[in-house]
């Protein structure tokens, strides 16, 4: 019983923040994402210099105009260029 709400507590706290950049089903890592991330959340969908992922585009589009998340960039300078992380913010 102990092992199962331990267990409760550890998913919980690993759904606050997720980068699907780094997971093998990215797609499945964003609707884990929408369906059980409190508000605040942040997911990565995408990084790099420009959006490359247009399937995970689409699919952050649909969950910002269903009124799932918001949408946001971060800007991260690596000397003369720049990277950019493509955010999904939970509502």
């Amino acid at each position: 019983m102990e092992t199962e709400t331990q267990g409760t507590q550890i998913g919980a706290t690993a759904m606050t923040d997720v980068d699907a950049t780094k997971d093998n089903n990215p797609r499945q890592a964003l609707e884990d994402f929408i369906e059980h991330a409190p508000r605040g959340a942040q997911a990565i969908y995408h990084r790099g210099p420009f959006l490359e992922a247009y399937t995970l585009a689409e699919f952050a589009r649909t969950m910002h105009e269903r009124g799932h998340c918001n949408l946001v960039q971060r800007r991260i300078n690596k000397g003369r260029s720049a990277v950019f992380e493509y955010v999904m913010v939970k509502r």
